[in-house]
């Protein structure tokens, strides 16, 4: 057999042989080109050539409504996506950080897949933007004591929000945070 491999190697390749060029996918640019070649060779004739470039790209369209089916149904996944980026933020209550950076992740990461995404992402950052101010303010107001029961609506804002923003997420409707400052559009 092969005396270069090793013992292991061709021990592996003879339960698991590499598949031969006929096995391997062919686009259908490259089986027309097959063809072309072919004609020119003279093997196959002029009609049987037509006949044959029909049949490829038939077959290249077929694979082509089989991505686009794929990509509907991946498609189908933003509302949960959407709700999901929503209720990241409450990853803050485990790891404060955590909190802003994984919502504004996940945005970066999927907001040219679809507007929806892109549209609650803005809203989650508006949200945590407004929020980090609204808590700088509290701080500041909480040396004459009203900062106090601020913080704790702040606070209960912070848990409630997200939560109805990802319920109304999944039934795909875009909820608004109130009180938020719209530094995004």
């Amino acid at each position: 057999m092969l005396g270069f491999l090793s013992h292991e190697t061709q021990l592996f390749h003879s339960h698991f042989p590499l598949p031969s060029a006929h096995q391997l996918p062919v686009s259908t640019a490259d089986e027309i080109q097959k063809l072309h070649r072919l004609r020119q060779e003279g093997v196959l004739s002029d009609e049987e050539y037509v006949r044959a470039k029909q049949k490829a790209l038939e077959e290249g369209s077929s694979v082509g409504a089989r991505i686009d089916k794929a990509v509907g149904n991946a498609i189908q996944d933003v509302p949960q996506y959407c709700m999901l980026m929503h209720l990241s933020q409450l990853l803050g209550f485990v790891l404060p950080i955590i909190g802003f950076v994984v919502p504004v992740l996940m945005w970066m990461l999927r907001k040219d897949d679809s507007p929806d995404i892109d549209r609650h992402g803005k809203n989650v950052i508006n949200w945590i933007i407004s929020e980090l101010i609204y808590g700088v303010v509290c701080a500041v107001l909480t040396m004459i004591l009203i900062g106090i029961p601020l913080a704790g609506a702040l606070f209960v804002c912070s848990v409630a929000f997200p939560i109805i923003a990802a319920i109304k997420a999944k039934e795909g409707i875009i909820w608004t945070y109130p009180l938020t400052i719209p530094f995004f559009k």
